[in-house]
């Protein structure tokens, strides 16, 4: 496997394009976040341990990424459809006749963000603000804990605020959700939606961003460097885990 690495010399700053620069940087900021929790959110929706402690909190981690992921992607588009950044992702989109391409992007995911969809529940209900109050009434079949570190107290996991919080994601997608099965259920058919939704506006992010690479870099020498790596399938291999502390010996 390998990875090429481009790089500028600092010398040819002046001689970027900043008609573009700002906007490149940006979008390079915003394709990192997604494809990071894209990835985190892959992980934790795949637990390498059976204990119960670690998969209860993996589901909390697995609802915090989902909130996350989604709010994120709703204000990535939100800032790439403002007029000024959006007249810029265009024009450099020009220079290299790639503005049908990207148009005809645009438009296939224009239904993931809209009101109703499922990054408009999640952005509108659930992430970046707390409610003033949760509440939560123990279903059939459903045990619900309070996990604490043996040797430290401050290393709690509340399972009962967990279930609370994500209780409406899991409601939105089976209202009838019950039992355990019906909720990992409801939650994986989330995750599965929302990971389609961010295969697709990743592919249309990288899009912009390389019409936006080639338009800044137009006058500037850049290096490649091919970087070998060995290829692995060992990304889902290592577990996170919650109750390790960074004090454990």
């Amino acid at each position: 496997m390998d990875i090429k690495k481009y790089s500028f010399s600092l010398d040819n700053y002046e001689k970027l394009n900043h008609e573009y620069y700002e906007t490149f940087l940006l979008v390079g900021h915003i394709l990192n976040e997604i494809n990071w929790l894209s990835k985190l959110l892959i992980k934790s929706m795949n637990p390498q341990k059976e204990e119960c402690e670690e998969i209860a909190t993996l589901v909390g981690l697995t609802h915090m990424l989902m909130t996350l992921l989604a709010s994120k992607i709703h204000e990535a588009d939100n800032r790439l459809r403002s007029e000024n950044i959006k007249n810029i992702i265009f024009k450099s989109a020009r220079l290299f006749n790639k503005e049908k391409e990207l148009e005809t992007k645009r438009d296939s995911i224009k239904k993931f963000t809209e009101k109703d969809s499922l990054i408009h529940f999640i952005r509108s209900n659930l992430a970046y603000h707390y409610p003033h109050r949760l509440h939560f009434k123990p279903l059939d079949e459903i045990e619900t804990s309070i996990f604490i570190h043996p040797t430290e107290a401050v290393n709690k996991f509340n399972g009962i605020s967990s279930f609370a919080a994500y209780q409406p994601l899991v409601l939105k997608i089976n209202p009838n959700a019950k039992t355990s099965r019906e909720i990992m259920d409801a939650l994986r058919l989330c995750h599965d939606e929302l990971m389609n939704i961010t295969g697709n506006y990743i592919h249309y992010v990288n899009l912009i961003l390389s019409c936006l690479t080639r338009a800044t870099f137009q006058n500037v020498t850049v290096n490649e460097t091919v970087i070998s790596k060995q290829a692995t399938n060992q990304f889902l291999e290592e577990p996170f885990m919650f109750f390790i502390s960074p004090n454990d010996k």
